[in-house]
């Protein structure tokens, strides 16, 4: 597989997930569990700066039953800041 360089846009998305988590108390094994995502994806995908791939960003908004607009609204794009 090719290696992608992370974007700033997935990152801006990926640090929102994380503050959603936060705030709402919830629990990553948990998460994983209700996303049939396996855990060190999940934990990878929010604390190693790896690109969010569609369906799991899908997966993820389906498990926090948010729509798909959620977590994205408000981000330029193209991305600047």
């Amino acid at each position: 597989m090719a290696y992608t360089k992370d974007h700033p846009f997935d990152k801006e998305v990926v640090s929102r997930i994380r503050t959603y988590i936060e705030e709402n108390n919830l629990s990553l094994p948990k998460i994983a569990t209700a996303s049939g995502m396996p855990y060190q994806r999940l934990y990878h995908l929010l604390y190693n700066s790896q690109l969010i791939k569609l369906r799991e960003y899908v997966v993820l908004c389906q498990t926090f039953k948010e729509p798909l607009e959620f977590f994205i609204d408000g981000i330029e794009y193209p991305y600047k800041k």
